[in-house]
Formats: C-alpha cells, structure tokens, sequence
C-alpha cells in the first residue's frame, strides 16, 4: 500500500484555493464552493488500473488548530469519478484533510489529472448591491447582485497549466439582471498576476493589482437556459460563443451549465476548450472588493460592466475614447502579425 497524505487545513476553509501537492501523481487543488448533493464529496479524473483501489480518507476539523477530527471517513475508489460522504456534517467553515492510500498488485499505478476536487454542501451567500453602492453607468431598473448560488450553477470550467494555476486568484463575479432584458448576466471577472503586457504596459486592460479578464454567461430569464456566452478573447477583445449541450458539462444542475475554457498562459485571455477537462477556481464576490480594484486602476469601460447586456454587440470591454490609442494600435499590431498572445486566440469580434 502506497500513501499520500494531502493535507493543508489552514488553506481549506471557506472557499479558499490551495494548491496541495503529493509525492507522484496524486494531489488535491482546492475545496470550492459547495457541491448540490448536500454531502461532501471528492471527485477524483484519471485511470485506476483494474486491480488497483484507491482508500481516500477524509478528516473534519470544527477548528483550524484541532488535533482530533469531529468525523473521518474512508470511501473507496475503483474507477475516476465522484466519491461520496454520507458521514461528513460537511459544513461550509469546517476544515478537512484527505488521504489518499493506494493499494494494488504493484503492476500498475493509478494516472490521476490534477486537480482532484473536495466539495461541501453550500453556505450561499446573497446580497444586493444595487442601493448600498453607486453606480454611474447603471440603467434603471437594473441590479447588481452578489448571489453566490446562480454563480456557482453556471461558473465555467478552467483548464490552466501548473504556472498559471499559481498566479490565478479566483473569478469574481456577479449577476446583473433587469426588468427590460430577456436574459440574466453573469458576469465573471478573473484576477491572475500579470506577467506580460503590451510595449509601455497594459494597466488599462486590468488594474496595478492584475490581469482581469471576464466572461459573461447570458442565460434565459424566465427558463434559466444557457443562451450565449461573451469572453475576452484577447486583451479585453470580445469572443463569444452559442454553445449546445455537448459543449457543456453537467456537474452542478441537472442539466449541463459548465463551459470550459483554457487560460492561455501569461496573456490570461481565455480559449474555449470544451474538449479538455477543467476545474473550479474559487468564487468571490466581485462587488465586494470593487472600491479596491477601482483604487488601483480597474480599467475596461464602466458601461460594459454596470451594462453588460452592451457585449451582446460591442467589439470589446475597453473604454474607448473614440481615439486611436497606443494600446489600440499594440493590440492592432498583435492581431496582424501573431504578436503578445495573439498566435493562441479564438475567433474575435473586431
């Protein structure tokens, strides 16, 4: 029997991401934020050799600084896919550690992708902002909420390579909704640390703090069916896709909601994979740390943020001035010739 134990409990409450690493090839990413099955489960991709197990045991700890678990459970794995704990409280401010314990003939080990997912059933949490903050660009009738379930229902899938995973802060999102509109917007914002910009630097495509770079899922008022889904293609650029059912993933509905995207490395805009296989960053509210973002610099259009219906048609989320600017023309000259990330774009808009 060969055993990995993954175990960082500080870095597991809440919704925090953490990047957990074992011997060989078996490691654990993060707890994201709930699971809809209203018990904890592990969800494990990858190959288990016929004669091989895998014993994942899971801890819970009431308090980060606990010695002794208040429950521990081992389930059995034969094949990839999703373990399930009926004997965890699963509560979303508990902390755990898992184990994973290999057992087999010796001829073969298990190829497992990483990250292997923890999931506990929700604390979802709502608020509307659409009063407690002011919003120069905002229609009437439209409002900007914080609601943590709807987010985690239809939040893409992402598939990012070691480096990235470790700059990547999360999607921070929230939805827009309004009373003239036919569709409910989600609106996810990246924030990755910034490697690369363009000659002279590109803070207006992000803010001193980061690259953010967003993708918005438009769904159907009234039936909650996916209809379209715009994202930033390259440097704020607008891509946008109509995707069908075998474009999707179901994990969190009964129905698939998941799209999934690949994280082009340095650059940060998105590419629509939907032949990989992604995983849940973790999900913050993005009004929440709104003024901190603003206060350094945040810089695509307000309209297309407190509007987002306005990328239904518009090429992009920067702030134009109705001038040829200098990023205009590196972003120009980076679509012509291939430049700063543009040799890994899907289609764009303009």
């Amino acid at each position: 029997m060969t055993e990995h134990t993954l175990t960082r409990r500080d870095a597991m409450a809440g919704t925090a991401a953490a990047a957990i690493g074992a011997a060989g090839a078996l490691s654990i990413t993060q707890r994201v934020a709930a699971t809809n099955s209203g018990e904890a489960e592990l969800t494990i991709n990858g190959t288990i050799p016929d004669g091989t197990s895998i014993d994942a045991t899971a801890n819970e700890y009431d308090t980060s600084d606990s010695s002794t678990p208040i429950n521990s459970q081992t389930v059995t794995a034969t094949s990839s896919g999703t373990l399930v704990y009926d004997g965890l409280e699963g509560m979303g401010d508990y902390y755990y550690e898992i184990t994973l314990s290999v057992s087999g003939d010796g001829s073969a080990t298990p190829e497992l992708e990483t990250p292997l997912v923890f999931e506990v059933p929700p604390n979802f949490a709502y608020t509307n902002y659409t009063l407690s903050q002011e919003w120069s660009e905002k229609p009437d009738g439209v409002q900007i909420i914080w609601d943590e379930q709807r987010l985690w229902k239809y939040q893409p899938l992402l598939q990012m390579d070691a480096e990235t995973r470790d700059r990547f802060d999360g999607l921070y999102g929230y939805v827009a909704t309004s009373e003239d509109e036919d569709t409910d917007v989600l609106c996810y914002w990246s924030k990755t640390e910034r490697v690369k910009s363009l000659p002279g630097g590109n803070d207006t495509l992000g803010s001193s703090i980061g690259d953010h770079d967003p993708i918005y899922v438009f769904v159907n008022s009234d039936t909650g069916e996916l209809e379209r889904i715009v994202y930033s293609g390259y440097n704020l650029e607008a891509a946008e896709i109509q995707p069908g059912t075998d474009d999707l993933v179901t994990q969190r509905a009964d129905s698939p909601t998941h799209a999934t995207f690949t994280v082009v490395n340095g650059w940060h805009h998105y590419r629509h994979t939907p032949e990989k296989t992604g995983f849940f960053t973790a999900l913050k509210s993005w009004p929440a740390v709104r003024d901190t973002w603003s206060n350094n610099g945040f810089g695509p259009d307000t309209t297309a943020v407190q509007n987002p219906w306005e990328l239904t048609t518009k090429n992009d989320w920067r702030a134009n001035s109705g001038l040829f600017s200098l990023t205009d023309i590196w972003i120009s000259l980076g679509k012509t010739f291939g430049w700063y990330g543009a040799d890994e774009t899907d289609d764009l808009r303009g």
